[in-house]
């Protein structure tokens, strides 16, 4: 009783959560008491403090970063070199391997030294020099440790010149990694130890759970494999084991290949500087008169071009000596091509009703100068009476005679027409001397009247046409030049303009004074230079160029492979020359040849 009435009693108690703890023996019928739970405050304590620990690994890799991984150095593609100048040459020295490689230019002017004697001493050690060409000599280095610094002395005797030149030449030395050092630089940074306590306080943790075993496995390996140490991509901060970031760019180009640097300044070796043909010149102040660009053409000169058209409908036929071409000589009065003329049916169906008009008027004539005849004769046998009757029939006989002998000729010209069109042949004759430039005749060509077949023009007679668009530039012209797409100056002479506008233009003419062959129609660029006069710094117009941003800017040769672009402030002054009216400090070394090319590097 006292058993039942104690299940009975278990029945109506609500069921905890450590009650399922308890086991009954089955054998014995004795409760066992459930098993005390373990304290949950430990392992609460050990999870926060495994939270902390990764925290804090985190923030070191944020705050210190990742593990520094040395890595070898990395070869320069800018090999050591020396530069060095003075007031007449520029010489940089190069180290290439064992070869010393020495480039040598003028200071003004940056054309290369040739045929110069060079005595090189580094380290109080003789380098045997040759040229090599185009300003280059070559010596060996052989013998001469690695890693070091060497004190390079140049001798340098050309033409009559004599200079020293030197500096101090660092020669690199073989890379070495020291090994472990990978594993090394790993366990002292205070990340990976903080992260690792954290992980193994995490698997402690779950694995007292009896779910979280599979999770313990799975979280250590991510923990783990996160905070193996890792490496830097190269280019991110500030490199690998210090090496900066331009180092790192530019060791991907080529060795002794030109650069532009992050200042938009420009590396050029001198060897690419030889090659482009970089050429400078010193600026200095002078003064030019102020000119004005105007668009024109070339025109032919109306006394000596002409052109050759048909007066006909015809068929062109060759001359004897063949067809002429285009860019052939002429002179006054060639015969170059001959029109025959030809007839529709219209034309020909015209001519014959001329032909039947003709012949009636003829048989009509006839009639009337065969009566005539015989009233003369009726007359004259009369005995010699009617004497005024007879000389008025002559009189009317003679006046029938040429009418009739009028509509012959005229029957015999027409009828010509018709049956030799050969004899019709019409001779096309060149009307001046030149040089054929245009010909649309081609043997059996139909022809209409007033179609242009030659072109004669006299390429060393011609003439430019431009517009101006400002009046008062008519009464201030002092000169005038012309400048053809690739860089031709042709110097003018003012003929005269135009008292009439011409789409809201006045038209000028000039006369080209050089002979040359320009072809007629080709657009040139005038260059009109006004009486005023204004201060600047000339030069070339390859000088001045456009940077990217369309701006206006000039090169300094600021170091023997160094370039600066300046923003400038250039008017034209004529096709050979501009004036920097701004932007431009005197006894500057100016890049006059291949700017454009330097603009180009990127």
């Amino acid at each position: 009783m006292q058993t039942a009435d104690l299940v009975r009693h278990d029945d109506r108690a609500p069921i905890r959560m450590d009650d399922s703890a308890a086991r009954t023996e089955p054998d014995r019928g004795v409760e066992v008491p459930p098993t005390p739970a373990a304290a949950p405050g430990p392992r609460i304590w050990i999870m926060i403090g495994a939270v902390v620990a990764i925290a804090l690994a985190v923030a070191s890799f944020v705050l210190i970063g990742l593990p520094a991984v040395p890595a070898a150095p990395r070869a320069s593609s800018v090999p050591p070199r020396i530069e060095a100048s003075s007031a007449d040459f520029e010489m940089v020295a190069v180290a290439e391997g064992e070869q010393l490689v020495i480039y040598l230019t003028e200071y003004i002017g940056n054309g290369p030294v040739a045929g110069a004697r060079l005595e090189v001493t580094a380290d109080d050690r003789d380098v045997a020099m040759t040229e090599r060409g185009g300003g280059i000599y070559g010596g060996s280095l052989a013998g001469i440790p690695k890693g070091r610094q060497l004190s390079v002395v140049v001798t340098i005797d050309a033409g009559g010149r004599q200079d020293l030149l030197g500096g101090m030449l660092e020669l690199p030395g073989t890379p070495t990694v020291v090994p472990g050092s990978r594993l090394w630089h790993s366990v002292l940074h205070p990340g990976a130890w903080l992260l690792l306590v954290g992980a193994f306080a995490l698997g402690f943790c779950f694995a007292r759970l009896p779910s979280g075993r599979a999770a313990v496995a799975i979280l250590a390996i991510l923990l783990l494999g996160r905070g193996a140490p890792a490496e830097a991509h190269p280019g991110h901060g500030e490199g690998e084991a210090g090496v900066a970031r331009e180092d790192l760019d530019s060791s991907t180009l080529p060795p002794n290949s030109p650069r532009r640097l992050p200042d938009g300044s420009l590396f050029v070796p001198k060897q690419a500087q030889l090659i482009l043909g970089i050429r400078t010149a010193l600026s200095q102040q002078g003064e030019a008169m102020r000119a004005t660009r105007l668009v024109g053409r070339v025109i032919g000169d109306p006394a000596a071009s002409g052109t050759v058209q048909s007066t006909i409908v015809g068929r062109v036929e060759l001359p004897p000596q063949g067809m002429p071409r285009v860019g052939q000589k002429v002179q006054r009065g060639d015969v170059l091509a001959s029109v025959v003329p030809v007839f529709n049916p219209l034309d020909r169906g015209n001519i014959q009703q001329q032909l039947a008009v003709i012949d009636r008027d003829l048989v009509a004539l006839r009639e009337r100068a065969e009566e005539a005849v015989d009233g003369r004769s009726a007359a004259n046998g009369n005995g010699g009476h009617g004497a005024a009757p007879q000389a008025i029939n002559g009189a009317a006989t003679m006046a029938i005679a040429a009418e009739i002998d009028g509509l012959l000729k005229r029957r015999a010209a027409i009828t010509r027409v018709i049956l030799d069109r050969e004899g019709m042949r019409i001779p096309l004759r060149a009307p001046a001397d030149g040089v054929i430039a245009v010909a649309n005749a081609i043997a059996g060509q139909i022809v209409e009247s007033r179609d242009t077949l030659y072109e004669i023009v006299d390429p060393n007679r011609v003439w430019v046409e431009a517009s101006a668009y400002d009046p008062t530039l008519l009464d201030s012209i002092a000169a005038a030049s012309a400048v053809t797409a690739d860089g031709r100056v042709l110097p003018l002479v003012v003929i005269g303009h135009g008292p009439k506008l011409t789409q809201q233009a006045i038209p000028l003419l000039f006369h080209v004074t050089q002979p040359t062959m320009l072809p007629i129609g080709t657009p040139v660029s005038v260059l009109v230079r006004t009486r005023e006069v204004h201060s600047g710094i000339i030069l070339p117009p390859a000088a001045v160029v456009r940077n990217p941003a369309g701006q206006t800017i000039v090169w300094q040769h600021t170091g023997a492979e160094h370039f600066v672009p300046l923003l400038v402030r250039a008017e034209p002054v004529d096709g050979s020359s501009v004036a920097v009216v701004a932007g431009l400090p005197d006894n500057r070394r100016v890049v006059v040849v291949g700017a454009d090319l330097l603009s180009q590097i990127r």
